[in-house]
Formats: structure tokens, C-alpha cells, sequence
């Protein structure tokens, strides 16, 4: 039986993912501690720190005259190539404005 070889040149490298129960998780941090968002920035850098492919947590927009909007976390990988090193990222954002529930009509 004859195969193709198989050639590390011939993969695609993928983007850098969290696990889903790490996303929960910063998720659930998000949800409670909506209000209060320097609290919630604190908690979820801790939380980060013990997950490997998480490189950056940060408010957005970043501006000092500017209110955040947003949590932002950036998971990176990289990919060795032939001759350079690709940075891979994944950028996740945790709103702070709630999202609103449209109640469903009654017949």
C-alpha cells in the first residue's frame, strides 16, 4: 500500500484557543461583577494568569478620557515557519453593557 507522505509543511496553523470552561469561567466573573469594572478587570487578570494561552488582558478602549466599554483578552500562539515565527491571536471580548432580552409576543 502506498501513502503520501505526510509533511509538516502541508498543516495549517490554527488560531490559539481557551478552553470553553476557561471562557465560562471569565464570562461568569463578567456577568457578577458587571457594575463594578475595575473589579472585574483585577479578577479576571488573576484568573488569567494560571491559563497558559493567555498573553493580555486589558480594558477598550484603552484612552484615559474614555469610559471602557469592554474587557478584552488576547490568547497567543505561534507557529514556526520555515524561516520566521508567526504570531497567532485570538482576541475575546467581554461587554460590559448587559444584553437585552426581548420578551417574546403573546397570541
Amino acid at each position: 500500500m502506498s501513502t503520501r507522505p505526510h509533511s509538516l509543511n502541508d498543516e495549517l496553523p490554527s488560531n490559539p484557543n481557551i478552553r470553553r470552561d476557561q471562557y465560562k469561567r471569565i464570562k461568569g466573573i463578567m456577568d457578577i461583577h458587571r457594575e463594578r469594572p475595575q473589579l472585574a478587570l483585577d479578577l479576571i487578570r488573576d484568573y488569567c494568569k494560571g491559563v497558559e494561552k493567555v498573553k493580555t488582558v486589558f480594558f477598550f478602549p484603552n484612552a484615559a478620557d474614555e469610559i471602557p466599554t469592554e474587557i478584552r483578552v488576547v490568547a497567543e500562539g505561534s507557529d514556526t515557519e520555515s524561516m520566521a515565527t508567526q504570531i497567532l491571536q485570538t482576541i475575546y471580548t467581554f461587554p460590559f453593557a448587559k444584553p437585552e432580552i426581548v420578551e417574546p409576543p403573546t397570541l
